[in-house]
């Protein structure tokens, strides 16, 4: 449980780094798909077609992944605020 609130808690705080080990786990993951797909005879291009179509859009597979981590509130909280803040500052 405290390694679970530590992972949130570091989603919030470090959302580029998070955002970028996100990136690299689902590119990873079609690569494999892709592999395996190559490996049954497909071509190079149709295996990776066929992976991205199997995987659907991967902004629709960030999203779900961002929702459950279960603080996509506060992250949007934030997001508010640093915008307020911004226009704030700006006049």
């Amino acid at each position: 449980m405290l390694t679970d609130l530590i992972y949130r808690l570091r989603a919030v705080f470090r959302q580029r780094t998070i955002e970028t080990e996100l990136d690299a786990e689902l590119r990873f993951h079609l690569e494999n798909e892709a592999e395996k797909l190559a490996g049954q005879g497909l071509t190079r291009e149709e295996a990776w077609r066929q992976a991205c179509l199997t995987f659907g859009s991967l902004e629709q597979v960030k999203e779900g992944c961002r929702d459950a981590r279960g603080i996509r509130w506060l992250e949007d909280l934030l997001q508010d605020f640093r915008y307020a803040f911004r226009r704030v500052r700006s006049r």
